[in-house]
């Protein structure tokens, strides 16, 4: 996916038995993305336990992912250790790109 698509998600863009419906993509047209089964369970749980605590009320328009830029705890942190993106494989993987990495 496209970083502009990933930027783009709502929650109205998961379908928890499907995957990602109706995903913003380049050229203003929108695509159906299929998710394996542990993808579609761990973006459930994220969008559950993260996006919802974060944002009281939970709604359709809600992103799933945003950015606090600029923001850091630990001001010694590294640029990297703030911007790792979440990449869904499609071979079944889930993998958290940049210094750590997790592999299902």
């Amino acid at each position: 996916m496209r970083r502009e698509s990933v930027a783009g998600l709502r929650v109205r863009n998961f379908s928890p038995d499907w995957g990602l419906r109706g995903v913003p993509v380049k050229g203003g047209k929108t695509r159906d993305i299929p998710l394996p089964t542990v993808v579609r369970q761990y973006l459930g749980q994220y969008i559950d336990n993260i996006v919802a605590k974060e944002n009281d009320p939970l709604t359709a328009d809600t992103p799933i992912f945003w950015s606090d830029a600029g923001v850091r705890a630990d001001p010694a942190a590294s640029a990297e250790s703030g911007g790792e993106l979440l990449r869904i494989e499609s071979a079944g993987g889930v993998e958290l790109a940049g210094r750590d990495a997790l592999r299902v």
